[in-house]
């Protein structure tokens, strides 16, 4: 049957390994940290898992609920983010965001396949990549 205690062990241990490989690596040391993320994150954070859980009711309607169709769009989002982590972290908040899917980024352009067209417009209009930028990192 299904074991969910083997799967929290290999997460536990997946981790000790990526906490090793990142010390041997240099990339974790005792004088800093490899990202440096700002005070007001939480509250980002928390902003977040609130379009999260919108966007979720939006496309479970969307998809269950209504006789519409979908209007899947592909498309480029500018990004003002300057370094690579930041620009990791809106690419990763728009993924987790239900309905986007940060598929290519290059230099400040982020391409997103959206669900949804009206999706990728909200993106566009910035609020999250503003709020990656004045929050994160």
């Amino acid at each position: 049957g299904f074991d969910s205690k083997l799967f929290i062990y290999i997460g536990v241990l997946c981790s000790i390994f990526s906490v090793v490989a990142g010390w041997r690596m240099a990339i974790i040391n005792r004088e800093r940290s490899p990202i440096y993320i700002r005070w007001p994150a939480p509250f980002y954070f928390l902003w977040l898992f609130k379009e999260m859980f919108l966007s979720a009711l939006a496309v479970s309607s969307k998809v269950w609920f209504t006789k519409s169709k979908i209007s899947p769009a592909l498309g480029w989002v500018k990004s003002t983010q300057s370094s690579p982590e930041a620009k990791a972290a809106y690419g990763n908040s728009i993924t987790l965001t239900p309905g986007t899917v940060c598929t290519d980024i290059i230099d400040n352009d982020i391409q997103v396949h959206a669900l949804m067209e009206s999706s990728l417009n909200d993106l566009k209009r910035g609020t999250m990549d503003r709020k990656v930028s004045n929050n994160i990192c």
